[in-house]
């Protein structure tokens, strides 16, 4: 047994090949499962109109794959609320879209974020839990990129963190009137 100070331990660094690799706005983050099965996602920031806003987010889950080296899946879902994050914002600030950073207080992210949470539960059907995880993991990238002290987050920015996912982690529930199925058959009508 070995003694105090004299413990190792037990994780090992990242090998080379697994570090992430960014080759322009396409960023390759290599995760490997409990029994050792490798698998590589990549983050395509090229096409977004919010680019620095979209690679501030790849750096920040780039980061969080090196050092907590989560299961694949988990980096899918990251991966997946930042594209649709991306999207949302490319969609919503139309020209001011390519100023957007979690740095900068002109655009306010803030105010977009927000939003794309509020929309969230409107694209899943009825009790669906993703709306929750997306939001909850897009946020905890920002969380994560607020406690790095050499990057920096917009004061609006802080303030969204400091916010509960207003996603029900239980699946949304309909407050309307008609349900969505019936609303689609209303829409099909008209």
């Amino acid at each position: 047994m070995p003694r105090r100070g004299e413990r190792t331990r037990d994780f090992t660094e990242p090998a080379q090949d697994e570090r992430p690799l960014r080759l322009g706005g396409l960023w390759e983050l290599k995760t490997s499962t409990a029994i050792g099965r490798k698998a590589t996602v990549r983050v395509d920031t090229t096409g977004f109109a919010c680019r620095r806003l979209a690679d501030e987010l790849a750096a920040e889950l780039a980061d969080y794959v090196e050092l907590k080296r989560p299961h694949p899946t988990g980096v899918f879902t990251y991966r997946r609320g930042l594209l649709e994050l991306c999207s949302f914002v490319d969609r919503q600030a139309g020209e001011q879209a390519s100023a957007c950073s979690l740095a900068l207080d002109e655009p306010d992210v803030s105010f977009y974020i927000r939003e794309w949470i509020r929309a969230l539960p409107g694209q899943f059907e009825e009790g669906s839990t993703r709306p929750y995880f997306l939001a909850a993991d897009v946020l905890s990238l920002i969380r994560f990129r607020g406690q790095h002290p050499e990057r920096a987050l917009a004061p609006a920015v802080q303030r969204v963190l400091t916010i509960a996912v207003p996603v029900n982690r239980g699946g949304t529930r309909e407050l309307e009137e008609f349900t969505r199925v019936e609303k689609r058959q209303l829409v099909r009508a008209a």
